[in-house]
Formats: C-alpha cells, structure tokens, sequence
C-alpha cells in the first residue's frame, strides 16, 4: 500500500473477525486546538486477500 499526504494526521484502524480499516486523518493546523480535522483515504483489508484495497 502506498499512500502520501503532506499534512499532518494519524491512522485510526479498526480490526474486526474478517477485516482490518485503515481510515487516515488529517490535521490542517497542529497549533489550533479547534483545528479540523478531515478524513483522507480509507482502506481495507479483507480476510484471505493479502493486499489492501481502496474503501
């Protein structure tokens, strides 16, 4: 998986039975308490395929 975004964030992943979610976050303004924050790209993991597909 390839994914490049020069804002700032994290990844919140949620792992369940039969998939794994790469949702990735981006913080606009690191310095502002109330910054935004927006989601980027999500993606997928599904049980018995070995490569993550875009959601």
């Amino acid at each position: 998986m390839r994914y490049f975004d020069p804002e700032r964030g994290y990844v919140m992943c949620t792992v369940e039975r039969d998939t794994w979610t790469a949702e990735f976050r981006q913080i606009f303004d690191v310095q502002d308490p109330q910054g935004v924050v927006e989601a980027g790209a999500t993606f997928v993991v599904e049980r018995g395929t070995p490569e993550a597909q875009p959601a």
